[in-house]
C-alpha cells in the first residue's frame, strides 16, 4: 500500500512546495512598499493610458482652432491648448506612446546588451577587450551632448533624407545596457570555471593543455 501511494503523493508534495515558494515570493513583495506603491502606479498609468481613451473619447488627429486655449470645462476637463486639442486626451494619448516605445526600447536595449556581454564575456581574450572598450567610448559620450547635436542636424519639419546616418548613431547606443557587464563578467567567470573544471578532471588527455 505504502509503495503503491509513494508515486501519488510526491507530485502533490512538489506542487505543495511551488504553492508555498509563491505565496512566501508574494509576502516578501507585499512587505516592500516602494514595490507594492510602484505596481500601483503602473496599473494606474496604463489603466489611464489604454482604457481611459475608451470611456473618454476625442479626436488627436484634426485641429480644432476655434475651440483652441479653452479653460476647464465640463466637456473639457483640462481643457483645451492653442490648437484646439483636449489636454486630457492628449496626456492619454501620449501615455499611450511613451509606454510602448519605453517597453519596446527596454527589450530591445536589454537583449542586444545582453548578447554582447555575453559574446564578448564567452570568447575572452583580445575580442572581449575590444567589445569592451568600444562600450566604454560610447559610453564616455554624454547623452545630453548626443541629444543636442542630433537636434541641431534635424531641422524642426522633420528629418531629410540625407539624415539617414543619424539612425545609426542613435543605434549604437541602444547596446549600452546595465546588463552587458554583469553578463559578460558573468561569462567570464563560467568559462574560467570550465576550464579549470577540465584541468581538474582526471584521464583526460587534453587536461594539461595550455
Amino acid at each position: 500500500m505504502t509503495t503503491a501511494t509513494a508515486p501519488i503523493a510526491a507530485p502533490a508534495k512538489a506542487r505543495t512546495a511551488r504553492k508555498s515558494t509563491k505565496l512566501q515570493g508574494l509576502q516578501v513583495f507585499m512587505e516592500n512598499k516602494l514595490a507594492v506603491f510602484g505596481v500601483c502606479m503602473l496599473l494606474i498609468l496604463l489603466a489611464f493610458s489604454f482604457i481611459g481613451p475608451m470611456f473618454y473619447v476625442t479626436d488627436q488627429v484634426h485641429t480644432d482652432l476655434m475651440n483652441s486655449a479653452l479653460p476647464p470645462s465640463s466637456e473639457h476637463p483640462l481643457g483645451t491648448d492653442m490648437v484646439g486639442y483636449d489636454q486630457l486626451g492628449r496626456l492619454m494619448k501620449g501615455g499611450q506612446t511613451s509606454i510602448i516605445v519605453g517597453l519596446f526600447a527596454g527589450i530591445f536595449a536589454t537583449t542586444i546588451g545582453t548578447l554582447y556581454g555575453a559574446i564578448a564575456g564567452f570568447v575572452g581574450g583580445w575580442i572581449d577587450a575590444i567589445m569592451m572598450r568600444i562600450v566604454d567610448a560610447l559610453m564616455s559620450v554624454p547623452v545630453l551632448f548626443l541629444f543636442m547635436l542630433i537636434a541641431t542636424m534635424i531641422p524642426p519639419d522633420g528629418p531629410r533624407p540625407h539624415h539617414h546616418h543619424v539612425g545609426p548613431i542613435l543605434a549604437g547606443y541602444i547596446p549600452i545596457d546595465s546588463r552587458r557587464g554583469p553578463v559578460a563578467a558573468h561569462a567570464r567567470v563560467r568559462r574560467r570555471d570550465a576550464w579549470h573544471g577540465r584541468l581538474d578532471a582526471p584521464g583526460d588527455p587534453d587536461a594539461h593543455r595550455p
